[in-house]
């Protein structure tokens, strides 16, 4: 009788300390609580919207994803296109319609040939899952026009008024060296050919600041261009406000 009580009491400590550990985790383990799990990312893909994902080109691409969590709320899903000449973290939206994240953008690959691009998700209890895709690069030598992005002017502009204006642009080249940037101000009373100045930071910056007088209030748009040493050139524009100063 003695061996059997000891037998039935080990085994009920054992059936214990197995239920603690599957509620609580492991002790010294810094597990408290039930096990949470990670988001899971399934039917990730990366695509040219326009076909083919050519090399030193500039091309639009979508990248999708499905993202659930079992146990939690998918915060955000973003994905890693730097090996296509994209974004290293572009975010991606959730779309009720087609229950996807979503993103669109512009790369420039430099490489041909089969490139990988990796998802992640992170959920409301900071859980993270990853899913890669793969995306053909087709070789397509030759130059690309510079890309030029996040165009700018801002200052206070008054019609008829000597005002300041300070532009700026960021451009890249892949396929070349860029040789110079202007600006069109002539909708502010600038030049229109008003040459910008490369920053001494890394990462392509143009800027410039220019006194003009504007003829006339309103919504003005100045337009960027960019040259390379290979002869291709690239645009952008944006827009600043022009007032009609108070007399």
């Amino acid at each position: 009788m003695r061996q059997e009580q000891i037998w039935c009491t080990c085994l009920l400590a054992g059936l214990a300390t197995a239920l603690v550990v599957l509620v609580a985790g492991c002790p010294g383990s810094g597990n408290i609580g039930p096990k949470l799990f990670p988001p899971q990312l399934t039917g990730a893909a990366v695509a040219a919207t326009g076909g083919t994902l050519t090399q030193n080109q500039v091309n639009a691409v979508r990248a999708s994803a499905s993202a659930v969590d079992i146990d939690g709320t998918v915060k955000t899903v973003t994905v890693d296109l730097s090996a296509i000449g994209g974004p290293g973290a572009l975010p991606l939206a959730f779309d009720t319609a087609s229950n996807l994240w979503i993103a669109t953008t512009t790369v420039t690959p430099t490489v041909a040939g089969s490139r990988r691009a990796t998802f992640t998700a992170v959920d409301n209890n900071g859980l993270s899952g990853t899913a890669t895709a793969t995306i053909d690069v087709v070789g397509g030598g030759g130059n690309g026009a510079p890309l030029l992005t996040n165009p700018t002017a801002t200052g206070a502009l008054n019609a008829n008024f000597v005002s300041q204006v300070t532009v700026s642009v960021t451009v890249t080249d892949t396929g070349g060296t860029i040789t110079g940037v202007t600006a069109d101000l002539l909708s502010v009373g600038g030049l229109n050919n008003q040459p910008l100045t490369l920053s001494a930071t890394p990462g392509g910056l143009w800027s410039f600041t220019a006194l003009v007088i504007p003829p006339s209030s309103g919504q003005k748009t100045i337009t960027f261009t960019a040259t390379d040493n290979l002869g291709a050139t690239g645009t952008a524009s944006t827009t600043v406000t022009v007032v009609t100063p108070l007399p």
